[in-house]
């Protein structure tokens, strides 16, 4: 049987905590540094998707046109669509004024049970009425029948352009004020943690190298002192 042998020495033990420390501390400033710059990017994106909605909806104004914004975004709570879209996923809407057989479409209901509730299905199928105006029957992926009323294009948001799937989760657990909280909290912690030890170990540093200065002073100070008494014994010899 092999016999493990542990290191006692304390600058080997010192070297290890030190090395240690240094990896969490890189590992901590890596995932900080992924976090800022995700934020980063959802605020540039969330700016640039609010300038177009704002611009397109000044424009139309000055125009005189009531239109739906250009691009919206809607998180989905029915599933309805699944598993094409499923609950909690978002869904980005644009503004469109061509709708096919198979488009997703956002629409604002006129059916008597969900009157006036925002809902996203597929068309599946395309009829003209007597007085040339055009309705949309729509369906839920899962569901087994179309819906009851059609839509009429004026009640149309726009057609889906893209999913992004579970925003909706992460948007509930980023406004639930705990987690808030602690996302708030867990960085300040590490911050003055990282703070306090780094601050420990500067000082602990500067102990050693003072040490080392009056060791050394010390060992300047004995040659000297033994420089001294050897002229001395030279001199009483002459």
């Amino acid at each position: 049987m092999e016999n493990t042998i542990l290191s006692n020495n304390p600058v080997e033990l010192d070297n290890t905590k030190s090395n240690l420390l240094s990896k969490i501390v890189y590992f901590v400033k890596f995932m900080l540094k992924i976090l800022v710059n995700f934020c980063l990017i959802v605020l540039f994106l969330l700016t640039c998707f609010v300038a177009l909605v704002f611009v397109d909806d000044e424009i139309n104004k000055a125009r005189g046109i009531d239109v739906p914004p250009i691009v919206s975004a809607y998180v989905i709570v029915s599933p309805s669509m699944t598993p094409t879209i499923k609950v909690q996923d978002a869904v980005l809407v644009f503004r469109s004024s061509n709708y096919q057989v198979g488009d997703i479409i956002t629409f604002r209901s006129t059916d008597s049970r969900y009157s006036g509730y925002t809902i996203t299905h597929r068309i599946n199928d395309v009829i003209t009425a007597n007085n040339g105006k055009v309705m949309y029957i729509t369906k839920g992926d899962n569901n087994s029948i179309p819906d009851s009323a059609p839509v009429y294009q004026e009640n149309i948001y726009g057609k889906v352009a893209l999913k992004i799937p579970y925003l909706g989760f992460i948007q509930n657990v980023l406004f639930n004020p705990v987690v808030l909280f602690l996302i708030l909290l867990i960085p300040s912690i590490i911050f003055v943690t990282y703070n306090i030890v780094l601050y420990f170990k500067t000082i602990k540093q500067n102990n050693k190298e003072e040490l080392n200065e009056n060791v050394e002073n010390l060992l300047d100070n004995e040659t000297n002192s033994n420089i001294i008494d050897e002229k001395k014994e030279e001199i009483e010899i002459l």
